[in-house]
């Protein structure tokens, strides 16, 4: 079964997350950064580069927030049977920017771009992955 490791970078200071807007195809939606667990690395190493390429940012990998069977819907590829591991970041430094593999794939009708959404906005934008839970994630980053 393929792991995932989903990032959930959050700026505490302006009640707001990190997030990769997409265009394709003439659609719109969000995506939360984060990836597959690469052939020879850990969870938390694919983290940290999921972090580097999707977001630039240098990150202190926070607390594991959920670990979860979930699939890849049919419209973003195959269908995937996938674990995800869920990690919340609150350290980080730099400046969001796209580096890794989706900055080379953009196209006219592929796009994505780094934007910081309100919390009070989240989850209702994202669509990927679906189904992550709002309350733990939300209580995770007040501390309760």
């Amino acid at each position: 079964m393929r792991k995932r490791a989903t990032l959930f970078v959050v700026n505490t200071i302006d009640d707001k997350i990190l997030m990769i807007h997409r265009k394709r195809d003439g659609e719109e939606y969000y995506i939360v950064p984060g990836g597959g667990v690469e052939d020879g690395e850990t969870v938390e190493e694919a983290a940290y580069r999921e972090a580097d390429e999707e977001t630039g940012l240098e990150i202190e990998l926070g607390e594991l927030l959920w670990k979860r069977p979930f699939s890849t819907p049919r419209q973003y590829g195959a269908n995937i049977e996938q674990i995800e591991y869920a990690y919340l970041i609150t350290q980080f430094s730099g400046t969001p920017v796209l580096t890794g593999p989706e900055f080379h794939r953009q196209s006219e009708t592929n796009q994505y771009s780094l934007q910081w959404v309100p919390l009070a906005d989240f989850p209702n934008r994202v669509v990927y992955p679906s189904g992550m839970d709002k309350e733990k994630l939300l209580a995770a980053i007040n501390g309760k």
